[in-house]
Order: C-alpha cells, then sequence, then structure tokens
C-alpha cells in the first residue's frame, strides 16, 4: 500500500471542504483529464449533505441528507428509489434464499404502524406457488397459472375460491390437499 494509517485505538481520515463544497476519493485506472481519472468515486456533497457512490464515472448510488437511498436516482422519493430505464426486461430488486431445503423461502415483508399491520409476499417452495399474506395469514395463492383465495380465516388447507383464466370462479378445496 502506498497510504498505510496505524495506530493502536480508533483512526480515521478526514477530508475537509467547504459548506458548499464537496469532499472526494477517485479511484483511477487513467492519467490526464479524461473520464479515466475518475472511473469509480466516493463523494460527499457538503451544499445537500448528500453521499454519492460513482462507478464507471457515473453515480449510481445516493444517500441523501433525509436518509433515503436511490440506485440510479440522484433524487430518491422514498427510502429506497431503484430507477432504470429499460425496454424488454423489469426493473427490480432480487431477493434470494440460496438454501435448497424443501422449506427455504424467499420473501418481502412490508411494515406498517410500527409492526402493527404487515404484508408478505413470499414464494412457497413446498407448493410451487408464490403467496400473499396480510398479518401472518395466508390470502392468496398463485400456482400453476391459478389463483386461490382464502373464504374463510380458517388454516391454510381449508376452502379457496379459485380463479382460472377464461373460466368463472368456483369454490373448492387446496388441490395441494
Amino acid at each position: 500500500d502506498n497510504l498505510t494509517i496505524h495506530g493502536t485505538s480508533n483512526e480515521g481520515i478526514t477530508i475537509r471542504s467547504g459548506t458548499s463544497s464537496q469532499g472526494a476519493i477517485y479511484f483511477s485506472d487513467a492519467t490526464g483529464s479524461g473520464t479515466g481519472t475518475y472511473e469509480g468515486n466516493v463523494i460527499y456533497d457538503h451544499s445537500t449533505n448528500a453521499l454519492m457512490f460513482g462507478t464507471n464515472h457515473v453515480e449510481r448510488v445516493r444517500i441523501t441528507s433525509a436518509g433515503a437511498v436511490g440506485i440510479n436516482s440522484t433524487s430518491p422519493s422514498d427510502r429506497l428509489t431503484v430507477e432504470h430505464s429499460n425496454t424488454g426486461n423489469p426493473t427490480g430488486i432480487t431477493i434470494k434464499n440460496t438454501n435448497t431445503n424443501a422449506h427455504s423461502h424467499a420473501r418481502l415483508k412490508l411494515i406498517s404502524q410500527n409492526g402493527l399491520k404487515y404484508t408478505d409476499i413470499w414464494t412457497d417452495a413446498p407448493n410451487d406457488s408464490c403467496r400473499i399474506g396480510y398479518n401472518g395469514s395466508s390470502s392468496l395463492m398463485i400456482n400453476n397459472g391459478n389463483a386461490y383465495a382464502k373464504t374463510s380465516v380458517s388454516s391454510w388447507h381449508n376452502d379457496y375460491r379459485v380463479f382460472q383464466a377464461g373460466q368463472a370462479s368456483m369454490v373448492g378445496k387446496n388441490p395441494q390437499d
């Protein structure tokens, strides 16, 4: 390493810049004044109190002074904003459980009222399906192009209303029974 900070306690580096200026660390693989001189970067903007991370000489992630995070967004409108201009393929977030056991689900949980109310969206590996639930109760299952919605508040394996493409709804038992 060309620069080493060493000590036996808490150590650090300070980059001090003006109140309306930026402090930055750049990662370069070129000399001169081209984009290669700032291929990667970490920039703190004191005028907005935002922290930015860049790759391939473009800002990719921004954390605002309010704690909002933007991925490919310079002005995130929510706690996490993901933007991508794309045709043909969806822009998304991937949540992956790499465990291969039968009951290894992947889940997205949306929580409101400080945990009092929540919605779960998860993969259901044993039933080869996607489930949507509210406050711990599975309410909808999508399996092989069919949708099964609960008609009672009892256990998952009781009656469901089945919706199939091109057909009227009918009441029946869960096909997994």
